[in-house]
């Protein structure tokens, strides 16, 4: 930040002193001061330049980890198992450590759920009109909820 105003303070001196002072001038010192004056400005762009590259790099890598970061929130959030299969299969490249810190966050929160309290398996009708109720499911119907249906929420409640 130090060197961006010592700068921006050369650039402006250099504008002016540009305005003043023409390359075909005779006087020497002023000749000098003008080469002196249009390489700052040349410097001037060449920094901007180059601050504007890293600033459009961190703002990528901030966009690849927010992008990340939403598919932890939609795994958490809504039990989206495409989201946590998303963050697990990036398992090289830059993203990498974010993405594994993001899959630990996940597994934190679900391991940490201790209950489902109000969170009931749907009922099913049967083929006699009937209604099956979650304390009717066979261990069957329960392990097929758990390893295959797309609500976490339902799985969760089938494991327990």
């Amino acid at each position: 930040m130090k060197y961006s105003i010592i700068i921006i303070i050369l650039g402006v001196l250099a504008a002016i002193i540009s305005a003043f002072v023409r390359s075909d001038s005779k006087d020497i010192y002023l000749c000098i001061l003008f080469y002196v004056s249009l390489t700052v400005t040349i410097g001037i762009i060449i920094y901007s330049g180059i601050n504007n590259i890293k600033s459009s790099k961190e703002l990528s890598e901030l966009k690849n980890k927010d992008n990340l970061t939403s598919l932890a929130d939609k795994a958490i959030s809504q039990g989206s198992r495409e989201a946590y299969l998303n963050l697990k299969n990036i398992q090289f490249g830059p993203n990498r450590n974010i993405a594994a810190s993001e899959r630990a966050r996940i597994k934190i929160f679900w391991n940490s759920m201790t209950s489902l309290k109000g969170i009931n398996l749907p009922e099913k009708k049967l083929a006699n009109g009937a209604i099956e109720k979650e304390s009717d499911y066979a261990t069957k119907e329960l392990i097929e909820i758990l390893l295959f249906d797309s609500q976490s929420l339902f799985r969760g409640r089938s494991a327990q």
